[in-house]
């Protein structure tokens, strides 16, 4: 259990610049290199990060990918890729986001046809797409005054982060007897996602995709019922209206995909600053979107050239602004790092993976 706990530690890691600071020191004193440069850096990333954003707007700088195959050289823009704060890369992240899961989509229902699995003969049900929502409830019942009460951003997020992972326990069970001998092609997604709401205290709620047999919506409400109860939760089950439903038509990506956060409410203004950074310092750090086993596994490594359309991989070069003080994102492309150099080095060198 420490195990496990650690590597959630390092797979999220969150906290303030002075925390990550400590934490480099710490690493440096046990002589681990490795980790001290990590977090030095993660410290660099959190008080670079709204120059990043400011500058941003203007340019980064540009990403030279060399093909390997014909050796054409492709030219893009580096971005801060900050969705909480930059409305342009926001747009940006949710398009490749939108791209990649319609790719992996595409591979799941092209497997599971070929199976026979939406059959409506099927022995234990023809599987199908769901697409289902879970929200948290915005009151909570006080049992010593008799009264219900609003629960705070901070408690709703807590509800949504801590509950859902008992929720879709007792999901993947039920799939796992239903669907039988064809339980490997079950395959789902979430997204956590963060709106004002309609009294600007923040609206957490999650999104699942799921390519599965039929679930009845009443076990899904009783599910997503003791999961808010068994992490501190008290109210009614009427108060819980869990939404699924079967997607029609090329609308889900953009559906399931539809906010990496929203900043706006009802009447076109902005949520109030307060709310907006406790939102923010909630979900730091957070993994924001999750996938069953080898689900995104069927999208290419490596991004296919744009010229030739092979996947040989690319040669990336990024020259940065000597004059600037901070760091930039890594090149789109699922590239990997050859050596990370330091801050004030004006070029980097990454390949892709072949």
């Amino acid at each position: 259990m420490a195990a496990r706990r650690r590597g959630r530690d390092r797979r999220a890691p969150r906290g303030t610049a002075t925390d990550f600071d400590r934490r480099a020191a710490r690493a440096r004193r046990l002589g681990n290199e490795v980790a001290s440069r990590y977090w030095a850096a993660r410290a660099e990333g959190q008080r670079d990060r709204f120059a990043r954003v400011r500058a941003c707007a203007k340019s980064l700088g540009t990403i030279r990918a060399t093909c390997r195959g014909c050796g054409v050289v492709h030219e893009l823009p580096a971005r801060c890729d900050h969705a909480w704060f930059c409305v342009a890369c926001r747009g940006e992240l949710k398009k490749a986001q939108r791209k990649r899961f319609g790719l992996a989509r595409a591979g799941k229902l092209a497997a599971a046809l070929k199976r026979g699995l939406f059959r409506r003969d099927r022995p234990g049900g023809r599987f199908g797409e769901k697409f289902m929502t879970f929200t948290v409830p915005h009151r909570g019942w006080d049992d010593r005054t008799g009264r219900y009460f609003v629960l705070s951003a901070e408690e709703r997020v807590r509800l949504r982060d801590e509950a859902f992972p008992k929720l879709i326990r007792e999901v993947r069970r039920y799939w796992r007897v239903q669907s039988g001998d064809a339980a490997d092609f079950v395959a789902w997604q979430r997204r956590y996602e963060w709106t004002p709401g309609a009294d600007g205290l923040g609206h957490p709620h999650v999104h699942v995709w799921a390519l599965c047999p039929y679930i009845p919506r009443a076990m899904l409400k009783e599910w997503w019922y003791r999961a808010l109860a068994n992490v501190g939760w008290c109210g009614g089950r009427a108060m819980l209206v869990p939404d699924i439903r079967e997607p029609h038509g090329k609308d889900l990506e953009r559906e399931l995909i539809k906010y990496l956060v929203k900043d706006l409410v009802g009447d076109g203004d902005f949520v109030a600053p307060e709310t907006y950074a406790t939102a923010y310092r909630l979900h730091d750090g957070k993994r924001r979107t999750q996938s069953s086993r080898g689900f995104m596994s069927r999208i290419p490594l490596s991004a296919p050239c744009g010229a030739c359309r092979e996947h040989a991989g690319h040669d990336v070069e990024f020259d940065r602004n000597l004059t600037d003080s901070f760091s930039t994102r890594r090149p789109r492309g699922n590239v990997v790092p050859l050596k990370r150099g330091p801050p004030w080095e004006g070029t980097q060198r990454f390949h892709a993976k072949p």
